[in-house]
């Protein structure tokens, strides 16, 4: 009788370590041999041109995403934006751009706004990225899980560039203007101190955004990021043309802005909600919101 309760006790004493563990991760089913690629990764994610056919020109450039991220089911969104912001930055060294963040461009496609954008806002030590990857395929992977087998994802995104718009970025970076960095704004004068300051904020952003003036981009604010900029340094004489771009590169979409003369809010809109739920049943890419308005200056 004594011997049975001392095993009754062992086992409970054990039961009891075990559910006071804290929650630790272990391999999966996946990583039972790391020496080896899983049979079904693709040859791309060691070799970023395995895939190239008899007259493709374009290079390949293999992004993955910072850190193994828990989540059931499939990855998060951002597992899948930190693989495509690691394409691009590597797109960016190719090119011999400096880059500390990632901000697409896709909407800046016509020739004269797209060389704008280019001499005004890509000095040497850019926080732009300029980049019109082609995203051709995706891979996920989950080595480990969490004790309670949620899996841990890594996310890998095939992306190319075509030899033409290749060489549209060099033709324009090896500009002499383009790797000078852009003067700041002219002092602003005593009679222009009493001018009530214009400033435009954007924020719930998913996944770009980008605030033009004239024509010219003077800020680019990333995913889920607020970002604010006072118009007035920007503006010329005369009628000015303001406009907010709201972009999309993979999923749904969002967005968010205000724009204030003072202390007076004058234009204000927003949609959906980042990280939780879209704008509009719509997933498509590019400039998914536009907001235009005019200032006399």
């Amino acid at each position: 009788m004594i011997r049975r309760c001392l095993t009754c006790l062992s086992l409970c004493i054990i039961c009891i370590f075990y559910a006071c563990s804290p929650s630790v991760v272990r391999p999966t089913q996946y990583s039972k041999d790391l020496v080896k690629p899983p049979q079904d990764e693709p040859c791309w994610v060691k070799r970023p041109n395995c895939t190239k056919t008899r007259g493709d020109e374009a290079i390949y450039f293999v992004g993955q995403s910072a850190a193994p991220l828990a989540h059931w089911g499939r990855p998060k969104r951002e597992s899948l934006n930190s693989a495509m912001t690691d394409a691009e930055t590597q797109y960016a060294r190719f090119l011999g751009v400096e880059v500390q963040s990632s901000t697409k461009l896709e909407e800046a496609l016509n020739e004269h706004s797209y060389q704008s954008q280019m001499s005004q806002r890509i000095p040497s030590r850019s926080n732009h990225l300029v980049s019109d990857l082609i995203k051709v395929d995706e891979h996920f992977a989950a080595y480990q899980e969490t004790d309670e087998g949620q899996p841990l994802w890594t996310v890998y995104v095939l992306t190319k560039i075509t030899q033409t718009t290749l060489k549209k970025h060099r033709d324009l970076i090896a500009k002499k203007k383009i790797l000078k960095t852009e003067s700041p704004p002219k002092p602003i004068s005593s009679s222009q101190a009493t001018e009530e300051l214009w400033t435009a904020k954007v924020f719930n952003i998913d996944d770009m955004a980008s605030i033009y003036v004239n024509g010219v981009v003077v800020r680019g604010c990333e995913f889920s990021r607020t970002c604010e900029v006072a118009l007035n340094p920007h503006l010329k004489l005369g009628r000015n043309q303001i406009e907010l771009t709201f972009s999309n590169r993979l999923g749904f979409w969002t967005y968010g802005y205000e724009v204030h003369k003072g202390d007076q809010l004058m234009y204000q809109g927003t949609c959906g909600k980042v990280w939780l739920y879209g704008c509009e049943w719509n997933i498509s890419r590019g400039v998914m919101h536009r907001f235009k308005f005019e200032i006399d200056h």
